[in-house]
């Protein structure tokens, strides 16, 4: 069951196109063409962190990435999106116990931040903070 949950943390945080190695600090900007794979992960994770992480808000630019794409794009994006907002979804039916639950959860609305936050390394301006 650990694996499990390890899993869900992964595909949540690192499911997207250039792995867990990519987006480091000092590497390039965020692409501003993001394939709709890509794109609906990333929308799907916005998604994900607003629904599940305290604090979290979903901002504006998350829709308007929506409405880049139509057509089959636009089917490849849902796609996307809805498998991970299914992976975050996923991490509340935890089993392991509350204190693996909760670091799974701290560790995927932490990276969510690092990577779609305002100054995010992967897409930035996707969610914010709702203290802020």
């Amino acid at each position: 069951m650990r694996y499990a949950m390890l899993m869900c943390v992964v595909m949540a945080a690192f499911s997207f196109s250039g792995g867990a190695g990519a987006g480091l600090e000092g590497e390039s900007a965020p692409p501003t063409k993001l394939s709709p794979e890509e794109a609906g992960a990333r929308y799907g994770q916005a998604y994900g962190a607003g629904r599940l992480c305290k604090g979290f808000e979903v901002l504006p630019e998350a829709e308007k990435l929506a409405a880049t794409f139509k057509g089959e794009q636009l089917s490849t994006f849902k796609q996307a999106a809805a498998r991970v907002v299914q992976a975050w979804q996923n991490t509340t039916n935890c089993q392991d116990g509350p204190n693996i639950c909760m670091r799974s959860h701290l560790a995927s609305c932490y990276e969510a931040m690092r990577e779609i936050g305002p100054k995010g390394i992967r897409y930035p301006g996707l969610i914010g903070s709702t203290t802020d």
